[in-house]
């Protein structure tokens, strides 16, 4: 008996808690209808006597595996919901849940927003940087070496800069540029 008030409790309390609560479902593709999996979907704005409000507590969704999505937990009312996935535009737009309308279904196709980058150029500093290990390897102490190259690459303002990378070393600052340098605190 009491087993079966519990679970009549629960069922209740699951059908009060969905009261209101609007949902809305779909699936996000691309212009070639491809599936988008793990788009971004989320309510950013809601209107409130015709005045587009940002939403203070976001809700949304990512799509599935398989470009589906479903958004719960939407109160009644009329919204902006964004639909976000990396190498597409941004597609906005309203949904309305207002004159007893609890379920929206919005497949959104996403057109694609890439262009073309420029070529990515790498470099390496092997050679000065095997030097370097090979000392800290071959020595007899406790040492950290840097190659010069790597000193050069570094975006450092000066050699107390470049020094306070190495582990065990702290910088002293004056007006926000190290002047000094600290090693295992002495």
């Amino acid at each position: 008996m009491t087993k079966a008030l519990f679970t009549i409790f629960f069922v209740l309390a699951g059908t009060l808690f969905t009261l209101g609560q609007n949902t809305l479902s779909g699936k996000i593709t691309d212009s070639k209808g491809e599936s988008l999996p793990f788009a971004n979907v989320m309510i950013t704005h809601y209107f409130e006597n015709g005045v587009e409000t940002p939403q203070k507590n976001q809700i949304g969704t990512i799509s599935d595996i398989d470009g589906d999505y479903i958004l719960t937990g939407i109160s009644d009312g009329k919204f902006s919901v964004r639909v976000i996935f990396l190498g597409f535009e941004n597609k906005t737009f309203q949904i309305d849940f207002s004159g007893g309308v609890t379920k929206l279904i919005m497949n959104i196709v996403l057109e694609s927003g890439s262009e073309s980058l420029d070529e990515i150029v790498i470099t390496s500093q092997a050679r000065g940087q095997l030097k370097a290990i090979n000392q800290q390897i071959n020595s007899k102490k406790i040492v950290n070496v840097v190659s010069a190259d790597r000193i050069q690459q570094n975006p450092d303002a000066n050699a107390a800069e470049s020094i306070g990378r190495l582990p065990g070393v702290t910088v002293t600052r004056e007006g926000g540029e190290a002047n000094g340098i600290v090693v295992r605190g002495m």
